[in-house]
């Protein structure tokens, strides 16, 4: 039984665990007394239970035992799982039991709070509960559902902040469930310009990719078709790529992805606008046809550049050049018909025109959106119907004087489209040399007559008042003789 402390003794005293248990130092433990008294202050008792007592001993001494005790488990310092949840599939439900442990391991069955589950994945479905006395710090959280592929974290932990536990989680895609578009041109794009890449991804149904190679992938054009028809790829590591596509039509489309067994993908509305004019008509030239036509030849251009079919032209003819300052104030040409497509050879014969006049044309072409092309410009004049043509004058005649002669012209000149002779006016040459003289409508020589050569024949007899007295000479030669007027005072 109990009695005084022996203040001198230094005995040695051995304490040990009577009922079971784990002890830490391991095994007994042995100190030497001093002033009677054994001290054992580094024990620590690992296993939580009850009907704990400790015994000691000493020589010399009967063994003594402790009153009876239990051992209560430590603060949460450890989770105990009942598997390791280091893998998850996107949107499947994993159940898993947790453990609440002190530091030797010890279920701690005492507690009572709140433990929630939080993690990485911000898309993540998990539960939380509220430990009672009769989880004895052991619970089963049932529905933990990731949405998030990739390597996520799972953090259990108290909601009063004492404990906090962190484990990381592999979370794969679900299967293929749909398509998205990750890569799209943005609106506007010009009508015939390249769309870039446009590119299609597989994703599950919460959006995870899926690395899935040789899915075929269908593009279309909601509202129109692409230049290149329906396209079809396929996917490599879960993206299907389709390049150099176009769209030759103004609007407001949308791109639509499908493949077989998954949900279709379908864009953002795309603006396709035209901001490119058409090209200058190529090969302009101008032929004339008749004295009052004028035939054009080009070759048509496009819609956008040499791509595509314009909408419109616009002809017109001055007898000036033309240019994009004075276009609008030359002459307009009805009855133009509409391009053809690009390159197409194409002609048109302007009538009505004045003969022998030089014509300047211009023609530019439109799009549907109003863009003009480049002036394209030639020229050319109408034939002249007197081209070649022959007038004849009047016959020439002698002067007066008898020395000049009296030459006649003729020109051509166009009347209702046909060559027509007007008289040109009168030219006076005079006879060249010293004997020359103008006879029968030519000039000719006549030398002063000799002896004999010329003879009174005639004379004229009582002349009245007011006329002229002459006399009749007579050429006894066969030749032309000249004579001069005298006049007697």
């Amino acid at each position: 039984g109990a009695g005084e402390v022996v203040t001198d003794s230094t005995a040695e005293v051995t304490l040990s665990l009577g009922s079971g248990g784990i002890v830490f130092p391991e095994g007994p433990l042995t100190v030497a007394a001093v002033n009677g008294v054994a001290a054992f202050p580094d024990v620590v008792l690992k296993k939580a239970g009850g009907g704990y007592h400790f015994t000691a001993n000493a020589p010399g001494f009967e063994p003594v035992a402790s009153t009876v005790f239990k051992v209560a488990p430590g603060a949460v310092t450890a989770l105990g799982y009942d598997r390791f949840l280091e893998t998850a599939t996107a949107g499947v439900a994993q159940d898993l039991e947790v453990t609440l442990e002190d530091a030797f391991s010890n279920p701690v069955t005492t507690y009572t709070g709140t433990v929630k589950l939080t993690s990485t994945d911000a898309a993540a479905t998990l539960p939380s509960h509220e430990f009672t006395a009769a989880d004895a710090g052991r619970f089963k959280f049932q529905g933990i559902t990731f949405r998030t592929a990739g390597f996520q974290f799972l953090t259990v932990e108290d909601s009063a902040g004492d404990f906090s536990f962190e484990q990381p989680v592999d979370v794969a895609a679900a299967a293929p469930s749909q398509l998205v578009f990750t890569q799209q041109p943005a609106s506007p794009v010009s009508v015939r310009a390249s769309l870039g890449d446009v590119k299609v991804a597989v994703r599950d149904a919460f959006g995870n990719p899926v690395p899935v190679t040789g899915l075929a992938v269908k593009l279309a054009l909601v509202g129109g078709t692409f230049a290149q028809g329906i396209p079809t790829h396929t996917t490599e590591e879960g993206v299907a790529t389709f390049t150099g596509l176009s769209i030759d039509d103004e609007g407001t489309y949308q791109l639509q992805a499908s493949a077989d067994g998954l949900q279709d993908a379908t864009s953002a509305n795309l603006t396709l606008s035209d901001t490119q004019a058409p090209a200058a008509a190529a090969d302009f030239s101008a032929t004339a046809v008749s004295s009052a036509s004028i035939r054009l030849d080009w070759k048509a251009p496009g819609d956008d550049g040499i791509l595509g079919t314009a909408a419109r032209y616009e002809l017109r003819y001055a007898t000036s050049v033309i240019t994009d300052a004075t276009f609008d104030s030359a002459t307009p040409v009805t009855g133009v018909g509409a391009p053809q497509t690009a390159s197409t050879a194409e002609a048109f014969t302007v009538t009505g025109l004045t003969a022998a006049t030089t014509y300047h044309f211009a023609l530019k072409a439109f799009d549907g959106a109003d863009n003009a092309s480049a002036l394209a410009s030639a020229s050319a004049a109408t034939t002249n119907p007197c081209d070649g043509y022959v007038c004849t004058p009047p016959a020439s005649q002698c002067a007066e004087d008898g020395t000049s002669l009296e030459v006649y012209s003729s020109v051509c000149v166009v009347q209702d489209g046909a060559p027509t002779c007007v008289d040109g006016g009168m030219e006076l040459q005079a006879c060249p040399g010293a004997d020359a003289v103008c006879y029968a409508g030519a000039c000719t020589t006549a030398p002063h007559p000799g002896a004999g050569e010329l003879v009174i024949s005639e004379v004229m007899h009582s002349p009245s008042v007011g006329t002229t007295e002459y006399l009749e000479l007579t050429n006894t030669t066969s030749h032309l003789l000249r004579s001069e007027e005298r006049r007697v005072g």
